[in-house]
């Protein structure tokens, strides 16, 4: 409520006087990596696996870095910064996440990131050539056909990167699995826009419930040992950490 409210204040002073609109933007912008790195750790937080709780340990200045700095240079390199962006972002996530006291490793590379996208070169060159082709002719047709590779991308890298996402996370020598297939993972993109777009928006809730039932039920976590055991050993370690908090919060610090 408090978000929208302040949108909507935003948005009758944006439209009445947009000069300070954009100023107020501009101010703004600097809560972004604060907002991130809340949300993360909200999620995190009230986020368990058998009692034991996620936590994430991101600061300020490196989410200023990953979500304000980087993206400063996309218009500067066309883009081509781009995919090391996505790297930046992801790696930023995965290595200030823990599970209880375990923190995670992410082995992806920048080359990675850029191997999905170069993926796409072929097929966007042919669609360009193809879309241009038809344009001449049926006009309408060549919108939908961008509109559809447009969707077939947005599968493509979002199948490819969550593959590599997880593919290359890890905690404690325990790994996981991730087997998202691009036609797959398009047909449900294409079919929930579609249904998002005939009902106004309201199947868009549904939708996001198909795409994150998929990406679950192709991953898989992969145990290095007796997962059991470490689950145990991580208990008491967090349960320790518990007991000193509880000790340091027990001092009066108050006026």
């Amino acid at each position: 409520i408090i978000v929208f409210i302040g949108f909507l204040i935003y948005s009758i002073i944006n439209n009445f006087f947009p000069s300070i609109g954009a100023l107020i933007l501009l101010l703004m912008l600097p809560l972004l990596p604060w907002f991130v790195i809340k949300a993360l750790s909200f999620n995190a937080r009230n986020s368990a696996i058998q009692n034991i709780r996620f936590t994430f340990n991101g600061t300020y200045w490196d989410a200023f870095k990953v979500y304000i700095l980087w993206p400063l240079l996309l218009p500067f390199t066309l883009g081509l910064i781009y995919p090391y962006l996505l790297y930046r972002q992801k790696k930023f996530l995965v290595e200030n996440s823990t599970y209880g006291t375990t923190p995670f490793a992410f082995d992806a590379g920048p080359k990675d990131y850029y191997r999905i996208f170069l993926g796409l070169v072929i097929p966007f060159i042919l669609v360009i050539a193809i879309g241009i082709a038809i344009q001449f002719v049926i006009p309408f047709i060549s919108v939908l056909f961008f509109l559809v590779f447009y969707l077939y991308a947005f599968a493509f890298i979002g199948a490819k990167s969550n593959n590599l996402l997880y593919n290359s996370s890890s905690f404690a020598k325990n790994g996981f699995s991730s087997t998202m297939e691009v036609i797959e993972y398009f047909v449900i993109v294409i079919t929930n826009s579609l249904a998002t777009a005939f009902t106004l928006g309201f199947f868009h809730p549904f939708a996001q419930v198909r795409a994150y039932r998929y990406q679950i039920e192709h991953l898989e976590l992969k145990s290095a040992g007796n997962l059991d055991q470490f689950i145990a050993d991580e208990r008491k370690q967090v349960s320790a950490l518990g007991d000193e908090a509880a000790e340091f919060m027990d001092f009066d610090i108050g006026i």
